[in-house]
């Protein structure tokens, strides 16, 4: 009987290492790895896998949309170009402005001021003649600030609707124009100082030589 046990007990034990022997996977390595990879792609496949599937589309993203953002992208830069030489444009409006406000100013009182003493029988054609030339390069520094503002808003056109080098030229050339106006600028203070003002002081002298002869011409009258 006990025989009997041992045998039955042989015949069994293999059965039962084969029966738990087919609950685990034996692979060989090269086996193991092409079903990582079958499985890998089944779980990209999954609904559930959302990250997976986000990277993929983005991956796959249209050119037409990628090309789309490439131009708002452009039309910002060149909204933000655009605002910055309008600023610059307004600036130099007001600047030229006041400096034609000025100088009108500065014309209208010697005007007038050759005009009373014209009146009076004073000798101003100096003053007239230098009146002639202030209002030449008044006109000058006005015409240089009007060229210079038209440039910057041919610039401001480029910006968005020319080529880079278009608008890059354009800008350049307008910035050329500043040391020309600061020329401008400088040369009628300077005339003003250096002409102008030793004309008047010569009419003053004029004055005082009139009185003078007037007071020599009265006891001429009296006798």
């Amino acid at each position: 009987m006990k025989d009997k046990k041992i045998i039955v007990l042989a015949v069994l034990t293999p059965l039962a290492i084969i029966a738990l022997a087919s609950t685990f996977s034996f692979e060989t390595p090269a086996a193991a790895k092409k079903n990582s990879q079958n499985q890998n792609t089944n779980q990209t496949n999954q609904p559930g896998n959302e990250q997976t599937v986000g990277q993929n589309q983005e991956k796959a993203q249209p050119k037409q949309e990628r090309k789309e953002n490439q131009e708002e992208i452009r039309q910002r830069n060149c909204q933000n170009i655009q605002s910055k030489i309008q600023n610059r444009i307004n600036r130099y409006e007001n600047y030229n402005s006041q400096n034609r406000n000025r100088f009108h100013y500065l014309k209208t009182r010697l005007e007038k001021f050759t005009a009373d003493l014209k009146a009076r029988d004073y000798d101003v054609s100096q003053i007239e003649q230098d009146l002639k030339i202030l209002d030449e390069k008044i006109q000058k520094l006005n015409n240089a600030c009007e060229e210079f503002i038209n440039q910057l808003k041919q610039a401001q056109d480029y910006s968005c609707n020319k080529s880079r080098e278009e608008f890059k030229n354009s800008l350049n050339r307008s910035v050329n124009n500043i040391p020309g106006i600061h020329q401008y600028l400088a040369d009628i203070k300077n005339f003003y100082k250096d002409t102008i003002r030793p004309d008047i002081l010569t009419l003053r002298n004029q004055k005082s030589t009139l009185k003078n002869q007037s007071k020599d011409q009265e006891p001429a009258q009296k006798q």
